[in-house]
């Protein structure tokens, strides 16, 4: 079997590749999984076709999360999608920055720089930072496993965030971290913000 190129990067490359150690039925559900992510590439984050990265958080969402975290600067915005007046845009660049000592929001680009995102967000968070983030479910990730278990709270969310713009769903699941100094481990939280 080959493996299109266009899945180097992707989670389950390696296992593809070394696919001589997986039934027919583990490969097929790779495959699905990986057209899943790559058809996620396309529509939602990082880029796509037509290179957007700035796939804005539904007003609902921000809503809810509004209601539990006084959100004061937004990290990984611009104009057009800022949900707060103070913010960092891809000029300020917030990998490179110093994170102002304020509850913070963050949904960053969802590709190749997660771990980047998440070490920063640590280390804010150790110098004052807290940090709210709106990130992919992928609990199969290294940067979640090096992030989740430094948060305060990891609140699962039930269905799909439908970002804004996108054509549907985002065909992953999602979660809000929040990280603040003093964390650990994580309090496990259910929620549907959906339903408030």
């Amino acid at each position: 079997m080959s493996i299109p190129e266009r899945w180097k990067g992707c989670y389950h490359y390696e296992r593809l590749v070394a696919a001589e150690s997986f039934s027919d039925e583990e490969m097929d559900a790779m495959v699905a999984d990986e057209m899943r992510s790559y058809r996620m590439h396309i529509d939602h984050k990082p880029g796509g076709a037509d290179g957007k990265l700035d796939w804005e958080t539904p007003d609902a969402l921000f809503d809810w999360v509004e209601r539990r975290f006084p959100i004061a600067f937004d990290l990984a915005a611009d104009s057009m999608n800022a949900k707060v007046s103070d913010y960092f845009d891809a000029e300020d660049d917030a990998l490179d920055s110093e994170w102002p000592r304020k509850m913070c929001w963050l949904n960053p680009p969802y590709g190749s720089s997660m771990l980047r995102w998440a070490q920063k967000a640590v280390a804010e968070s150790s110098l004052g930072t807290s940090v709210v983030l709106l990130v992919p479910a992928r609990v199969d990730t290294r940067w979640w496993h090096y992030l989740a278990p430094k948060c305060k709270e990891v609140i699962l969310l039930k269905g799909r965030v439908r970002f804004r713009g996108a054509s549907g769903p985002a065909p992953f699941p999602s979660a809000i971290l929040y990280l603040t100094d003093g964390n650990g481990p994580p309090r496990l939280i259910h929620a549907d913000p959906r339903a408030t």
